[in-house]
């Protein structure tokens, strides 16, 4: 069993083109993965650590998922996503808001439930909060309520941490890190518009 102050992990993982590297680019805070439209960019896994409501935690970011090819170098993908998956302790799945009948997405999410990981949906590209009630159409994935964001602007972004932290298995004794439920005197309220990141 993993000791609760051992690094988490988390994995974003998707098929190619959903936007996998900005996304990891904007949680970093700084651009590591290289940001393209070409299918197969990304063919290491990369690592950075995004810091977020006092916590720390590896993201990973690794190729698109690819269902069926038989190419050497798309098995040697997915054997990182494969390994990505398996030492991960929460996978952030991605996916395109402009294609929510994409059957790879149906694919991949058949792999990811299979893994018994936990799985946030994160629904790219939701580039103004007019979309946001569009998202829901994802449900049919399997997983729970998606999140909205767009990796480009930031949108959304911030509540996708908060829930990244949330169900990461901290340790609540920790000084630096207070559960709004905690045993003390201290009584806090965080209060802003929609998704500057509240944590919840």
């Amino acid at each position: 069993m993993m000791d609760k102050n051992e690094e988490k992990i988390v994995a974003i993982i998707g098929r190619p083109n959903v936007g996998k590297s900005t996304l990891f680019n904007r949680l970093v805070g700084r651009r590591i993965a290289i940001e393209s439209e070409v299918s197969g960019t990304t063919r290491d896994r990369l690592f950075g650590t995004v810091s977020w409501a006092g916590r720390q935690f590896t993201l990973v970011d690794v190729a698109g998922l690819e269902t069926g090819s038989k190419k050497e170098i798309d098995q040697k993908m997915q054997l990182g996503v494969n390994i990505a998956i398996e030492s991960a302790d929460l996978i952030i799945f991605a996916v395109d808001w402009h294609e929510p009948e994409n059957q790879v997405d149906r694919k991949v999410a058949r792999i990811l439930r299979n893994s018994s990981k936990k799985v946030l949906l994160a629904v790219n590209k939701v580039d103004n909060v007019r979309r946001f009630d569009d998202v829901d159409v994802f449900k049919r994935l399997g997983f729970s309520d998606p999140w909205p964001v767009s990796a480009i602007s930031g949108l959304g972004t911030g509540d996708l941490l908060d829930e990244v932290i949330k169900n990461l298995d901290f340790q609540t004794n920790d000084p630096k890190y207070i559960r709004a439920d905690a045993d003390c005197d201290l009584k806090l309220a965080i209060i802003g518009r929609p998704n500057v990141g509240k944590l919840k």
